[in-house]
């Protein structure tokens, strides 16, 4: 027994897990960024999950679409049972079957059998605004949820380019140290020569190897660094394990032409926007709804009906359990109109038209708070660029002087003139500047990926990225 529903349960996790969507295989080549991010919206997880939010909410706006619609129920019964009625006042409930007909003059406790049939036909032409009320409120929730994904997209695809720049800036601290490396390496070379031609103590030779050391740790861990990276970009792909590559050559060798500087005021196309002003329809909508419940109801009806039943009232019943009450035996049609209204619910009414009143207020209120955040942030994110450029000509005059003075330092201390430990400084002077170079210039890119978010669209930054 346990065999078998072991069996049966992963039948059930196979059955799942070929249902689930998986993840087209990643690409062989490396892929501009572009493509990078139309690979993200169809491959992660969270975005479908999405797409089928929204999918959803269209589905109950199509199901309030139908209410318009006649609708139509059929009905066959059939019972076997006594036919003992009675006079008298019966209130309305679910553990006793009506029996029509008049009251017998006895009690007779054999059953006869009886069978009906009908087919109902109703339908609502006039909602007097009420069912006008519910499609609006159903639309309202499908701008809402394609606004919700739309942000979720944009924000996604933002992470996305974040994690190129951060990987591509990984990628470069590796180059800086890998230069420093191989400086070490040479210096070390260099020094070997002078110690064994007696120019130079040879202490000075172990000291340099320390110092090869110290750069290959640095590498190490920059490599690391790189790694983590790349996991966490193609995550945001959809992909588990460093599949996917992004080919964007040069990006950190120098920072982008021109910045995104030109971000309007106050932007009114911003995804963030976008959904406030979609949940302020919905609040919208559903305070319609509220106030169209206070309205008379039109319903039309048809119907046809036929019953059978084995009693008699003018001959002897049928108690001999023959089957021949199941028969029709009596046809009926009806047609009509009912207008109905709420009479005694307008306090309810009221209040809920209030409750929808202030709930659309402070969607209101919401909707003024995330425009004054997002201009907010335009500012703070136009300051922080600025700085960032700024920053880029004194971290290319530090790199050269750095360089500069660590070739004349060489040179001095081949000639006897300086000592180890000045070259060491300038050694790490050289790797900081090309730190801070990278460091600046990636802020750059950094500070353009921000100001294009503030202003809700990628499409100009993605003109500044060099493709391959």
């Amino acid at each position: 027994m346990v065999r078998i529903l072991f069996v049966g349960a992963l039948f059930l996790l196979v059955a799942a897990a070929g249902r689930a969507q998986v993840p087209a295989p990643p690409p062989a080549n490396p892929l501009t960024l572009p493509q990078a991010l139309a690979l993200a919206q169809a491959n992660f997880p969270q975005l479908r999950a999405r797409q089928q939010q929204v999918a959803a909410a269209d589905n109950r706006r199509r199901v309030v679409l139908t209410e318009a619609l006649p609708q139509a129920d059929v009905q066959l019964q059939g019972q076997y049972g006594t036919v003992n009625n009675i006079y008298g006042l019966l209130l309305p409930q679910s553990a006793i079957f009506p029996i029509t007909g008049p009251a017998g003059t006895s009690a007779e406790y054999r059953g006869v059998f009886g069978s009906a049939g009908g087919l109902l036909f109703t339908w609502e032409p006039l909602s007097f605004g009420q069912r006008q009320a519910r499609l609006g409120q159903a639309g309202a929730a499908v701008s809402e949820a394609q606004a919700g994904y739309d942000l979720a997209l944009f924000q996604h695809q933002v992470h996305v380019v974040d994690a190129h720049l951060g990987q591509q800036y990984a990628e470069a601290l590796i180059q800086v140290q890998a230069a420093n490396l191989e400086r070490a390496q040479v210096f070390y070379t260099s020094v070997r020569v002078l110690a064994r031609s007696g120019l130079r103590p040879g202490v000075d030779t172990v000291l340099t190897q320390t110092e090869i050391a110290k750069a290959q740790i640095d590498l190490n861990n920059a490599r690391e660094k790189a790694a983590v990276a790349l996991l966490q970009l193609n995550a945001l792909l959809g992909y588990a394990g460093p599949s996917v590559r992004i080919a964007t050559p040069g990006l950190l060798t120098r920072p982008p032409a021109v910045l995104l500087s030109a971000v309007p005021a106050a932007p009114t196309a911003h995804p963030l926007l976008a959904l406030s002003q979609a949940q302020v329809g919905v609040a919208t909508a559903r305070e319609q709804v509220a106030r169209s419940a206070y309205a008379l109801r039109l319903n039309l009806f048809g119907s046809g009906f036929a019953r059978g039943s084995g009693a008699s009232l003018n001959g002897p019943a049928d108690f001999n359990y023959s089957p021949g009450g199941l028969a029709f035996s009596r046809y009926n049609y009806a047609v009509g109109a009912a207008l109905s209204f709420p009479l005694l619910s307008f306090p309810a009414v009221r209040y809920q038209t209030r409750t929808a009143a202030a709930e659309l207020g402070a969607q209101q209120q919401l909707l003024q708070d995330q425009q004054l955040q997002l201009d907010n942030a335009r500012q703070v994110a136009q300051v922080r660029a600025q700085t960032a450029a700024n920053n880029v000509p004194p971290a290319q005059q530090q790199l050269a002087a750095a360089r500069q003075g660590y070739a004349q330092l060489q040179t001095r201390y081949q000639a006897g003139l300086t000592t180890l430990p000045e070259v060491y400084q300038a050694l790490y002077e050289v790797n900081r500047a090309e730190a801070d170079y990278a460091t600046a210039v990636s802020q750059v890119w950094s500070a353009a990926l921000t100001l294009a978010y503030v202003a809700g669209s990628l499409d100009d930054f993605l003109r500044l990225v060099p493709q391959p």
